[in-house]
């Protein structure tokens, strides 16, 4: 299920508009997959503020064993993966520049919004527990150029970002691991995301996406109640 569309956006930056583009990419396709699955929510571009900090996550999957977290990386030519984890950009034959590791900033991302959450919730170490993965989506048009030591766990094209979340569950579910989060605090955790969501562009019009459960814009729910 949608529960959130990627919030208004507005730049010149040639960079930014690609980034943007990767992002409605990205939600395209959990939309084709996820659209109609109750077991599944999906809130595209979250952005937290705490103590002074923020973060922003592209994509959030909320379900049965936990967390995904998707990070779009808009590529139009190679990017390429080094076995010491270095991330290296190539523009046309010869032309380079190293990036900061997508991998890294995912990670970072997790570590905030695990901290956001346990701050609101009367049970903080259950989100300690929790478990979050992350992913890289890289574009359609983008071509990875993996390390000696092979492909990256993880890494993918956006298109099969989808399948390894079902995949990784599936997997879950055969090997006889229990569900930690019932849909009652699947829509609990949605719900407290969406009233707690700081977007760089205020929105204008509300907009027509389906919402988890209803929430209360004057004060932000907390998750005193969401367990295993």
């Amino acid at each position: 299920m949608i529960v959130k569309e990627l919030d208004p956006f507005q730049s010149e930056d040639k960079l930014a508009k690609s980034g943007r583009a990767a992002e409605e990419q990205m939600a395209f396709y959990l939309k084709r997959f996820f659209a109609t699955d109750s077991d599944v929510l999906v809130l595209n571009g979250v952005r937290l503020e705490e103590d002074g900090d923020a973060a922003q996550i592209d994509h959030l999957l909320i379900h049965s064993y936990g967390l995904t977290i998707v990070e779009s990386k808009s590529v139009h030519g190679k990017i390429q993966i080094k076995d010491d984890g270095q991330w290296i950009r190539w523009f046309g034959a010869n032309q380079s520049k190293g990036i900061a590791s997508p991998l890294t900033q995912a990670r970072l991302q997790e570590r905030f919004f695990r901290k956001a959450l346990g701050i609101a919730a009367k049970n903080p170490g259950f989100f300690d527990k929790l478990q979050i993965d992350t992913c890289i989506a890289i574009s359609d048009s983008g071509v990875i150029l993996w390390p000696k030591s092979g492909p990256v766990d993880n890494v993918c094209k956006a298109d099969q970002i989808a399948d390894k979340v079902i995949e990784s569950n599936v997997s879950r579910a055969r090997q006889m691991q229990e569900p930690v989060l019932s849909a009652e605090n699947r829509k609990k955790i949605a719900a407290f995301l969406l009233a707690k969501n700081k977007p760089l562009i205020k929105q204008t019009l509300a907009p027509a996406v389906e919402q988890a459960s209803p929430v209360d814009e004057e004060a932000s729910p907390v998750l005193d109640t969401v367990s295993g």
